[in-house]
């Protein structure tokens, strides 16, 4: 909860709080400024501005991250993560990449190498853990398993491979290829 001196001090009144003020104008100054802990002049100030300019919210539409179509957004959301509900995963995923990448063309060779170590270390070391586990080594993919590995994008690799009984490359190639489907994009 914040506290109602900040609320006071602030320099706007939250999009809520002006809507409070909107919808009840009957109710005195020094009442609407105890319910949203203002002051009452700065109640009568939000009035007086509603009469001269009327009231309104700083909205914005912005394509999604994942599939491009508008989005309806606050002003004041960085734009440059913004998606629908059901483009998370997707949205998630550039988002990342995005960072990733940033943080990529910003490192020195010797930083890109350590990143690259890294990330080879933790493939073969999961590898081996995944393959070793496998329980349907060759086994043909399933609708069930393409289900799962599209549902759940956002699970890391090597946990999908373990519910799978898969290894980590196998699931990382069965992703590629649902993705390249997925945007019309497969060779024969």
């Amino acid at each position: 909860m914040t506290d109602p001196r900040d609320a006071r001090n602030s320099r706007q009144l939250p999009d809520a709080a002006m809507w409070l003020i909107v919808c009840h104008p009957g109710m005195s100054a020094p009442e609407l400024a105890v319910m949203l802990g203002t002051s009452a002049n700065r109640v009568r100030d939000a009035r007086y501005r509603f009469r001269r300019q009327g009231w309104s919210c700083r909205v914005a539409y912005v394509p999604c991250t994942a599939c491009g179509e508008p989005v309806t957004v606050g002003g004041h959301v960085r734009r440059d993560r913004v998606y629908h509900s059901g483009c998370r995963p997707e949205a998630r995923r550039r988002i990342q990449q995005g960072l990733d990448q940033r943080r990529w063309e910003q490192a020195d060779i010797a930083e890109r190498s350590r990143l690259l170590a890294k990330r080879l270390a933790y493939d073969e070391h999961y590898q081996a853990l995944t393959r070793q586990a496998a329980t349907r080594h060759g086994a043909r993919w399933s609708r069930e398993d393409d289900t799962i590995l599209i549902e759940q994008e956002d699970t890391p690799d090597y946990e999908l491979a373990q519910a799978l009984g898969r290894s980590l490359r196998a699931v990382r190639g069965r992703q590629g290829k649902l993705r390249r489907e997925q945007h019309g994009t497969t060779s024969a």
